[in-house]
Formats: structure tokens, C-alpha cells, sequence
């Protein structure tokens, strides 16, 4: 005979992708008749924009543009130039478990970029494209909770609990953000917009009822010319917005991952006789809604009247452990074999963060490319890129897979040297850990009716010494007794834990 069971579905997204990879791109371009010889390249700055995502068929596609603004000194001209040109991209990621049901949240940014003159007239800008992409597929798993009709065949069932956190839901939404921003006071009219930097945050977070709201931020740097004044000058905006995104059904209890992504830019100046500068950025907002709840199922089960023929199922799970954030510094002397009177500019970017064991711990570790303009003791505009690393380390624990990305904590420090300069930047490491949930579950209890076990040749009470390292159920299942019997005939609580030496008194199943 076949016992009947309840059974619980449990639903929830799998992880299908969690990874990140780098792709290359280079262009060259030629400087415009209109504009004089290229004499030194000082600076290079992108910022990037997603224009597709499309995941299917064993691949992950990404397509992009960078707009690239290379910052060079014209010959025989004082001050500073820009070169602007876009590198549009499209990269990929093969993966057998990518089909058309993934959904995928990708982020890109550039891990590094520079530029060097292949003669006066001709450039080559080289980049590396960073993808950190994650895709979710629906899933479900069938667990035994409970039997049906149990004590006509004198079965007992051990029920157990795992608790999982997991993805539960995966939204995004695209929007724009507009503002003006009129020039502060005593800043002088703005001639060319060298090069811009846009930087996305998202804080606030807070779902009611099925809309889940979000507020952020956007950074932009700008460095620009203006007449009279062969030196650059710097300009940082904040740009603040608040967005509803709709989710399907109720996020109660849910947190959630925003990660944001540009999809176009446009900066104008001289909008105003003051010279305001109009921003207007379209964004991507992608949320990946993560639960914790309850799994029961059943362990073992045994019977007092039939010998049990059981079906054992291995479940495995992921459950997210909550993100970690890791700090590093990097303090790094640049010798420039002089002094440097001041520092103009500086921009900083980190690589693909790779993870490595060694004795013990996880070690994290990213390139950081970090760029300075600056004036020499001679009054000469001049440039520098410098790549250095960043790293920190963490205490692995057993059981589980790591992911992370590395990001700027915020603008460089850079302090004038005797010899050149010295630069401070903090790296903060957000690391994503997964944890394995493995349980063998009974799926099902079978047992012949026509042959119950002998209890008249048991006898009804046994005593017994514990060995240690006992539950209750063991000694129930092994003896023909039931826990709540053995607890009451010897003065304990269900939940009670056998002691080496511990006398017990069994009694039979009634």
C-alpha cells in the first residue's frame, strides 16, 4: 500500500548566470580639418549606454555605445581641446543553461580606457568593456509535508525545516531624468565641454503594497573651457530623482537590488545668457526582489505495524547570504622626476574583480586605472594614466560560491609630492555569497498490508543506556515506540537530547 501525502509546491527563480567578462574595443579616428594638430594626449573619459540585452539559446548579447571624449593640447594653441567620437559594441557570453525564458539583469561599465596619437592627425582609443550580468529562470520543487490517514498503519514522520533566501522576482523600468543647472556664482561662461563622467546610485528603497519606490542620484562631472583661461575648469552636478516601479503582487516582506543604467545622454551649455547647462538622461532600472521563507518537508519516516519500503528525493537550493561590503585603499607615489604645481582633474576606474584562495582566505583583487591632469612647475598642462591594484580578503566559509564587483568609494585624493604626486583612492568590493542547501526528503512510504510486524514478540518496556549522540526519533524508530512515549515515561520534554550514560525506560507502541 501507498501512503498518501501532502505536499507543498515551492516556487521561486533560479540562478541560471551569475558572472561578469571583459571585451576590448578599440577605434581610430582622425582629428576633423576644422581643428589643429593633436601635439600631446592629456586625458581620456567614457561614459557608457546599454542599448539592448537579449538572452536565448545557450547566449547572452549586450549592445552598447561609449562616448568617448579624448582631451588633448592642440599645437600652437594654449589650453585644451576635445576629441568627442562613440565606439558602439556588442558583446556576449555563451552558457548551455541561457534559454528564452532567462531573465537577465546586466550592468556595464568600462574597466579601463585610454587613447594614444598614432601621428598628429590619427588617434587610437582602446577600452575594455566590463559586463556583470545575472539571469533568473522560473523554477519549482515539490516537497512531503504531512501524511494522510497515518495512524491506521502506525506511521510516524519526522518533519524538518530549511530556511532559503532567495529571488523571487525580477522588474525593471526605463525613465528620464531633465533638470537645469544655472553656473555658480563666479564661474566663467563655459566655451567647450572637454569631457563629462555621470555616476548612478540608487538609495531609499521601500516597496508599499505592489509598487516598490526608489530614490537615487545622479552624479555628473563635468571639466570645461572657457575664453581667456588656457586651464580647464571643473564643474560637479547632482541631479536627485524619485521613481514608482510596479511589481506583481505584493512585496511585503521582499528587499530588493537596484542597479541602474544609462541608455542615452544629453548635455548642452549656453541655455540661459547665464549659461546654464541642460542635462537629460534616460535610464534603465533594473530590480532583482529577493524572500526568505520557511521550507518543511519530511526526513524520515518509519511504522510500529508494517515494515516500510521509503523513496528518498536529494533536494538542492541556493539561499543568498546577505551582500557583504569589503574596503581597500590604494596609496600609491607617482614620480614624475619633479614638482607638479597643481592638479587639475583626476578620474579613476576598477576592472573585473577576481577571486582567489590562498591559505584559508578569499582574496579579492581589481585593476584600478586611475588618470590626473595636472600643470607642471613650468606652468605645462600635462597628463598620466596609471594602472595599480586594489585588494582585500575574507573569511570563507564552507559551502558556498562567491561573487563581487569593485567600484571608486569616491573621487581620488591626490596630494603634491616633492618629486611628482601621491594618490589615495578607497575601493569598496560588494560581494554577492550563495549558499547550497542540500536535504534528502522522504518522497514516498510503501508497505505490504499482508504482512504487519510480529509486536507480540517485542517486549513491552526496555531499558536502555544512552550513548550519546541520540535524538528521541532514533531511539523511537529503533525500539517500536513513539517519542511523545518515551518523553512521558521518563519525565522529558519532546525536544530533549540524550546524555552519554542516560538510563531510559522505552515502552512499546500502543
Amino acid at each position: 500500500m501507498e501512503a498518501k501525502w501532502k505536499v507543498d509546491s515551492i516556487e521561486y527563480l533560479r540562478a541560471v548566470l551569475d558572472t561578469s567578462f571583459t571585451q576590448e574595443e578599440t577605434s581610430e579616428t582622425i582629428v576633423p580639418d576644422a581643428y589643429p594638430d593633436m601635439a600631446a594626449i592629456v586625458d581620456v573619459e567614457g561614459n557608457i549606454t546599454l542599448r539592448s540585452k537579449e538572452a536565448g539559446a545557450g547566449r547572452l548579447s549586450v549592445s552598447g555605445a561609449i562616448a568617448v571624449s579624448v582631451v588633448y593640447l592642440p599645437e600652437g594653441e594654449e589650453g585644451l581641446r576635445s576629441l568627442e567620437l562613440s565606439i558602439p559594441f556588442t558583446a556576449g557570453h555563451d552558457w548551455a543553461e541561457i534559454s528564452d525564458n532567462t531573465e537577465a539583469i546586466v550592468t556595464v561599465r568600462l574597466g579601463s580606457i585610454d587613447a594614444r596619437m598614432i601621428n598628429s592627425r590619427k588617434v587610437l582609443v582602446r577600452a575594455d568593456v566590463l559586463v556583470e550580468a545575472k539571469g533568473y529562470e522560473p523554477a519549482s520543487m515539490t516537497c512531503t509535508t504531512a501524511l494522510e490517514d497515518a495512524a491506521e498503519a502506525g506511521l510516524h514522520v519526522r518533519r524538518e525545516e530549511i530556511e532559503q533566501s532567495f529571488v523571487s522576482g525580477v522588474r525593471e523600468k526605463t525613465f528620464a531624468l531633465s533638470d537645469e543647472f544655472p553656473l555658480p556664482a563666479g564661474r566663467p561662461p563655459i566655451g567647450q565641454i572637454l569631457k563629462s563622467r555621470i555616476r548612478l546610485s540608487a538609495d531609499d528603497v521601500k516597496n508599499v503594497g505592489n509598487k516598490l519606490i526608489f530614490k537615487g542620484e545622479a552624479k555628473i562631472h563635468v571639466l570645461y573651457t572657457a575664453q581667456n583661461t588656457p586651464e580647464p575648469h571643473a564643474l560637479d552636478l547632482v541631479a536627485n530623482f524619485s521613481q514608482i516601479m510596479e511589481l506583481e503582487g505584493d512585496g511585503e516582506h521582499a528587499t530588493y537590488e537596484i542597479s541602474l543604467m544609462l541608455t542615452n545622454v544629453y548635455i548642452e551649455t549656453g541655455m540661459t545668457e547665464s549659461g546654464a547647462i541642460g542635462v537629460e538622461l534616460h535610464m534603465v532600472a533594473q530590480a532583482i526582489e529577493k524572500k526568505s521563507r520557511t521550507i518543511p518537508y519530511i526526513s524520515d519516516a518509519y511504522s510500529t505495524k508494517f515494515d516500510l519500503d521509503t523513496r528518498q528525493i536529494e533536494h538542492t537550493l541556493e539561499s543568498l547570504d546577505p551582500e557583504e561590503l569589503l574596503y581597500a585603499e590604494v596609496r600609491e607615489t607617482i614620480d614624475l622626476g619633479g614638482p607638479v604645481l597643481r592638479v587639475i582633474n583626476s578620474s579613476a576606474y576598477t576592472g573585473r574583480v577576481q577571486i582567489t584562495q590562498e591559505g584559508g582566505k578569499l582574496v579579492l583583487r581589481t585593476s584600478v586605472f586611475c588618470s590626473v591632469i595636472y600643470v607642471t612647475d613650468t606652468g605645462r598642462l600635462a597628463g598620466l594614466t596609471r594602472r595599480f591594484e586594489a585588494k582585500t580578503e575574507l573569511d570563507q566559509r564552507p559551502n558556498r560560491t562567491y561573487t563581487a564587483s569593485g567600484h571608486p568609494t569616491g573621487e581620488a585624493q591626490i596630494m603634491l609630492t616633492p618629486n611628482g604626486l601621491e594618490l589615495r583612492l578607497g575601493i569598496t568590493f560588494t560581494v554577492w555569497p550563495c549558499r547550497k542547501l542540500r536535504f534528502t526528503a522522504i518522497g514516498g512510504v510503501s508497505w505490504d498490508e499482508t504482512a504487519p510486524r510480529d509486536l507480540a514478540s517485542l517486549p513491552s518496556v526496555v531499558v536502555f543506556h544512552a550513548e550519546g549522540g541520540e535524538s528521541l526519533w532514533q531511539l523511537a524508530r529503533r525500539y517500536c515506540s513513539t517519542e511523545e512515549q518515551i518523553a512521558a515515561a521518563n519525565g522529558l520534554g519532546e525536544d530533549a537530547v540524550p546524555y552519554p550514560g542516560q538510563l531510559f525506560i522505552i515502552p512499546k507502541a500502543r
